[in-house]
């Protein structure tokens, strides 16, 4: 943050994983600062098939409270220690909130080759892509989706 500020940027976005703990600590950071942090989380759901990272971030203060029910029931279904929410708890809780999938783990990268992609691709509100050395084919695909269903793309 103290980065962000010196080279005269407004704003950062902060991305914990599966906790909200850096929150807390960054908001007494900033209290007097003329400064904006965009809040979210780096989380794990299950939808019916495969588990998948889902980057969150808090839009609005009616997502923070929507974001902090989600954190709760994942840490009620853990599975391997790593906390778990359902893809019907993040329909549930989404108001407020803004779901981004990116990498390699996330439910875009993993189910590219699904006939269900398209409705994948509307579920989020950004994608992010990660460098792939090897095969650049299938940022190409998930940027030619993006274009398709008028979402956000970001590199990562």
């Amino acid at each position: 943050i103290e980065e962000a500020i010196k080279r005269g940027d407004k704003a950062i976005a902060i991305t914990d994983t599966d906790s909200t703990q850096a929150f807390f600590k960054i908001n007494e950071y900033l209290k007097n600062k003329d400064f904006k942090v965009m809040y979210g989380t780096e989380m794990h759901f299950k939808d019916e098939h495969n588990i998948y990272t889902i980057y969150i971030y808090v839009k609005e203060q009616r997502g923070l409270k929507n974001l902090y029910k989600l954190m709760s029931k994942a840490y009620k279904n853990t599975i391997n220690e790593t906390p778990i929410v359902t893809k019907k708890n993040l329909i549930e809780h989404r108001d407020g909130l803004l779901f981004a999938a990116i990498g390699w783990n996330s439910e875009v990268y993993q189910r590219l080759s699904s006939y269900m992609i398209d409705d994948v691709i509307n579920f989020y509100d950004f994608i992010g892509i990660v460098p792939d050395i090897f095969d650049n084919s299938i940022n190409i695909e998930i940027n030619k989706l993006c274009k398709k269903h008028n979402k956000i793309l970001i590199g990562n």
